[in-house]
């Protein structure tokens, strides 16, 4: 799965880094670490509280949140 989504993440974060690539990267990387850092806690104890089933409920509410978010607050930002 990572093959198909790791190269247009890097162009995704190279073009928008612009000449500070390596900040661009660097900040991409630590904002992602982070989010699964926090996502994997309280996901975790979700789990360890309620259950498999609530954990699996409320990470599949989660993301079907984030699907219906992004193009709802894409299309707010003009096109550059």
């Amino acid at each position: 799965m990572s093959g198909l989504t790791e190269s247009p993440e890097r162009a995704l974060v190279a073009r928008l880094a612009g000449t500070r690539q390596g900040s661009g990267f660097g900040t991409y990387h630590g904002i992602t670490g982070f989010a699964a850092l926090v996502g994997g806690v309280v996901l975790g104890g979700v789990f360890q509280r309620y259950g498999a089933g609530t954990a699996f409920l409320a990470s599949a509410v989660g993301g079907l949140g984030l699907v219906v978010a992004w193009p709802v607050l894409a299309r707010g930002r003009g096109r550059e």
